[in-house]
Parts: C-alpha cells; structure tokens; sequence
C-alpha cells in the first residue's frame, strides 16, 4: 500500500482502469469517484500488521453482520480482502 499513500493519482490510474470508469455512464462515474476519495485514506501504510489486527477486523465485520459469520471463520487471514469474503 505504500504505492495508495505515496503516488495516489497512480493508484488512482490503476482503480480507475481496473474498474472501466471510462465506460461507465456519468452517475457510476460519480460513484467511482467517490468511492475512490473515501476509501484511500483507509489503506494502512504498513503491510506488516499483525494476524491479530486482522482477526480483530474480521470479527467487527461479523458482529457488523458485514460479512457472513461462517465465512469469517473459513478465511484465514493470508487470504483477507477478497471478494469471497464480502460479496
């Protein structure tokens, strides 16, 4: 993450080509864009946090009912932040 926090308008390059803004109609645009400028800052700097953050994390999402409790038991934390967890 330390590309998100040192180079944003390269992060943003990459969202915004991973996620086809240029095809997308002038609201789905909006949201991009909104989407973009409220999630960066909530990346960490360090991608050395400890299992145990990630454990703590995992089990606010469940209590939030913001993922599946039976998922948030299945996934161990080399695997979080995919779309299976969430989706």
């Amino acid at each position: 993450t330390g590309l998100i926090h040192q180079r944003p308008e390269l992060a943003k390059e990459y969202y915004y080509d991973y996620v086809k803004k240029e095809e997308a109609d002038e609201t789905q645009q909006a949201i991009i864009d909104a989407t973009f400028k409220a999630t960066l800052p909530a990346f960490p700097n360090d991608n050395n946090m400890s299992a145990e953050y990630y454990d703590r994390l995992m089990a606010w999402l469940v209590d939030t009912n913001q993922v599946d409790s039976e998922a948030g038991t299945q996934t161990t934390v080399g695997t979080y932040w995919t779309n299976e967890v969430s989706w």
